[in-house]
């Protein structure tokens, strides 16, 4: 996995040459990052009810400059009678620190 990596990264360079945009665009693409992770428990429980074997979800969204970065998260979290939603941001300026309502790089707990 990590040499298919190292590939898939050393080639990055190659594939940018072959796109068809202007200077900004591909700057502006550079800088947007995102995710999704799904947890899945399809075993039957008896506090599961009807269809519940997704237990927890993150979706991130966020944008980098050279300076500083913005991103967003959505959590959620359904075990039982535990039914969580969340939405977290943060800003960071590199080298000062960051702000809002949760630090980048934190686990979660």
């Amino acid at each position: 996995m990590v040499a298919g990596a190292a590939i898939v990264w050393s080639t990055g360079g190659l594939i940018v040459r072959h796109v068809d945009a202007d200077a900004w665009t591909i700057v502006f693409w550079r800088g947007l990052f995102g995710g999704l992770s799904l947890f899945f428990d399809f075993q039957k429980h008896p506090f599961a009810g009807s269809n519940r074997s997704l237990i927890s979800s993150t979706a991130t969204v966020g944008y980098t400059w050279k300076c500083c970065m913005v991103t967003g998260q959505y959590y959620t979290f359904n075990v039982g009678v535990r039914n969580e939603n969340r939405f977290v941001f943060a800003f960071r300026l590199n080298g000062i620190g960051t702000f809002g309502t949760e630090k980048i790089g934190q686990w979660v707990k």
